[in-house]
């Protein structure tokens, strides 16, 4: 024998080798895969017939090479999208990367941190370099970031075996300016009571600056005999309160107006009229106190015609001091460091009733159609004014 002729049979590839070695090792194959092999001995007659074939023997898998440097692809105000370069995983599929941050500041030592884990898609076997080379790169979301600060990142890829290497830091990257808050949704009135409601929200984007609180604007729409008109911007700039003319008679003409006769007599700008004793005007009246005291509960009960209500930045609010018996909607905006957002769309007008125990109020229901307030009168009871059954 002269020769030994050894074939691989997954590709058929043919290696020569020396007569005076029985045994050869074979280098650069795939991790985690089969292979068998035939063998032909030769002397100078010929060669032989192929052997049978070997049992089939895998190699073993590892933990995958040491990525490459990440770049930094995108970003935004709370997140920075990173690009990585598929490493070889040495036979064990990637499924994520570890993912470690230092944060820039001039204000203390940069440390690396905050590390998280990033899945990722499966990708295809690779055989080759060259293979490896067409492959796109893995896109890495990082979210959860602090608005306008400057980040660099590391990272190492996973496999069953563990984790690589890291790599080596990326360059540095920033985020962009926080903005105001986006417009929250419409408050839901999840309790109704004579004189109080409860108003629950759900948190909206903070884009970068934490939410320090809330507005909640208040607006009676029905009842009352003194009428707000506030300025259509938002937030409100100065109320102004109209009051209702005086009745007239029946000839077009005030009741209030002067007559020609000397006990109408107008009069002059500051001038007093003594009252008579027990009339509307003796401040010692019964009368005159009891117009004076329903005068204040009036105009006590129209103060809430149009309130802005601050809240802190719990996504939920009591609002007390109602009316019983007028009906009110409500709307809501956000603040944090840069500013308000929006508003909020109004809410369905909530009827408080003397009877209301707790109940839902009213709501918009996906399509924006009204969703009716169910009302509970105690027995016997009747409605306040203003009052409706829905």
């Amino acid at each position: 024998v002269i020769k030994f002729l050894l074939k691989s049979c997954h590709d058929g590839h043919v290696s020569k080798f020396n007569h005076n070695y029985t045994s050869i090792r074979f280098e650069d194959l795939e991790p985690g895969k089969s292979y068998s092999f035939q063998v032909q001995a030769g002397n100078v007659m010929g060669v032989s017939e192929w052997s049978k074939k070997s049992t089939a023997v895998k190699t073993l898998t590892s933990i995958s090479e040491r990525p490459g440097r990440p770049r930094i692809f995108s970003s935004g105000i709370t997140w920075i999208i990173l690009h990585v370069d598929r490493p070889f995983d040495n036979g064990a599929r990637i499924t994520g990367f570890r993912v470690q941050r230092r944060e820039i500041s001039m204000y203390h030592k940069a440390s690396w941190g905050h590390e998280v884990l990033v899945e990722v898609p499966p990708m295809r076997r690779i055989s080759s370099a060259e293979d490896l080379m067409l492959e796109p790169p893995f896109e890495l979301m990082l979210d959860h970031l602090l608005a306008q600060t400057t980040y660099d990142f590391r990272v190492a890829a996973v496999n069953t075996h563990g984790a690589s290497e890291w790599s080596i830091a990326s360059m540095r990257g920033r985020t962009e300016e926080p903005l105001v808050p986006s417009q929250p949704p419409c408050p839901s009135i999840d309790e109704v009571f004579p004189t109080n409601v409860v108003l629950n929200w759900t948190e909206p984007e903070s884009h970068g600056a934490k939410i320090s609180g809330y507005i909640v604007e208040q607006e009676r729409v029905s009842g009352g005999n003194m009428h707000l008109a506030n300025s259509p911007d938002r937030g409100g700039g100065s109320n102004v309160f109209t009051f209702d003319k005086p009745p007239t008679s029946p000839g077009g003409r005030s009741d209030m107006s002067d007559h020609s006769s000397p006990m109408h007599s107008p009069l002059h700008r500051h001038q007093m009229v003594p009252a008579s004793p027990g009339s509307v005007g003796d401040p010692g009246s019964p009368m005159s106190v009891a117009s004076a005291a329903e005068s204040t509960a009036s105009l006590a009960s129209d103060l809430d015609m149009h309130v802005h209500i601050e809240c802190n930045h719990f996504p939920s609010k009591r609002i007390d001091n109602l009316t019983s018996g007028y009906s009110y909607r409500f709307r809501l905006c956000a603040k944090n460091g840069v500013g308000e957002s929006d508003y909020s769309p109004w809410t369905p007008e909530v009827v408080l009733d003397a009877g209301a125990a707790g109940e839902k109020g009213p709501s918009w229901d996906n399509d924006g159609s009204l969703v009716a307030q169910v009302t509970i009168e105690k027995k016997g009871s009747l409605p306040g004014p203003g009052a409706k059954k829905r």
